[in-house]
């Protein structure tokens, strides 16, 4: 048995195709993946479309912007 299925079996745990793609979306966010290119992946048509779709706010980005050091 796999971890995937580890974690479907669970009742408390709900778990689809379509929430592992947007969970996915977001980490890919968190991990530093320009906004453009999990476009992309994921198929929208625009960014603000990606945006609205992993749940970025504008304070989330306001802060990941802030948090970024050169």
């Amino acid at each position: 048995m796999n971890e995937v299925d580890a974690v479907k079996n669970k009742d408390d745990i709900k778990l689809s195709t379509h929430s592992m793609r947007k969970t996915r979306g977001y980490a890919m966010w968190k991990d530093g993946v320009p906004l453009e290119v999990i476009c992309k992946v994921l198929n929208h048509c625009t960014p603000a479309v990606t945006m609205r779709y992993i749940g970025i706010e504008r304070e989330d980005v306001h802060q990941t912007y802030d948090g970024y050091v050169l």
